[in-house]
C-alpha cells in the first residue's frame, strides 16, 4: 500500500507526463483565464434567428417598429436560453405568423463582426434558414410597407416579388447581405 506522500508523488508524476505529452492543450484546458472579452462572457453576444420564406416567387418580409425605428427585415427573432436556433425560428413563427414552419436548410450565418444597432457594445450573430410555411395564404399581409400606426412593437407582413426585390429595401446590414445572396441564387436559377 502507498503512503499519502507516494500517492501524491505518483499524481504529480502523472500530471508532469501528461503535461509533457500534451503541453499547450492541457495548459489551455486547465489554466486558461476567461476574461470579460472572451467568448465565455455570453452577455456580449446577441443571437438572432431568421427565416427565408418563399411562396410562388415571392419573399415574406416583416415591417416592424422598434426603438423608434421603422425597419423591414426577415421574420424571426432572438434566441432564448434553452432553445436551439431551429427551435427559436419555429417559436418565432408560431408567435408572429400563427403557424408552423418546416425548416428546410441553413442559408447563412454571420461570418464577420457586426455590432448590434440597438445594443452598443454587443456583437450580433444572425442565423438564416430556408423555411416552408404551412399555410402561406393564411398570413395576414399588408399591401404597402409599414401599414400600421408607428408605435413600439408594431408589426406587419407583406410579400415581395423576387423579380422586383431590392436588397436595399432591408433596413439592417446583415439582412441586406442575405437578400443580395438570395437574389443572386434566384437570378442564377432563372437563367437555367
Amino acid at each position: 500500500m502507498m503512503s499519502a506522500g507516494e500517492n501524491q508523488a505518483n499524481r504529480s508524476d502523472s500530471s508532469k507526463t501528461l503535461f509533457a505529452k500534451f503541453g499547450g492543450l492541457l495548459a489551455s484546458l486547465f489554466y486558461c483565464r476567461l476574461d470579460r472579452n472572451s467568448m465565455a462572457n455570453f452577455e456580449n453576444f446577441v443571437i438572432r434567428v431568421y427565416g427565408i420564406g418563399i411562396h410562388d416567387g415571392r419573399l415574406l418580409v416583416t415591417d416592424e417598429f422598434w426603438y423608434d425605428t421603422p425597419m423591414t427585415k426577415f421574420p424571426g427573432g432572438g434566441l432564448e436560453y434553452g432553445e436551439g436556433p431551429v427551435d427559436c425560428l419555429r417559436r418565432e413563427c408560431r408567435e408572429e405568423l400563427g403557424q408552423e414552419v418546416a425548416v428546410t436548410g441553413h442559408f447563412y450565418t454571420t461570418d464577420f463582426f457586426q455590432e448590434t444597432r440597438f445594443l452598443p457594445g454587443r456583437q450580433l450573430i444572425s442565423i438564416y434558414y430556408l423555411m416552408n410555411l404551412s399555410a402561406p395564404e393564411a398570413i395576414h399581409v399588408a399591401s404597402k410597407p409599414f401599414d400600421f400606426e408607428l408605435r413600439e412593437g408594431a408589426i406587419s407582413f407583406r410579400w415581395i416579388d423576387l423579380d422586383t426585390l431590392d436588397a436595399n429595401a432591408f433596413t439592417l446590414p446583415i439582412d441586406r447581405l442575405v437578400a443580395a445572396k438570395l437574389l443572386a441564387g434566384w437570378n442564377d436559377s432563372r437563367k437555367t
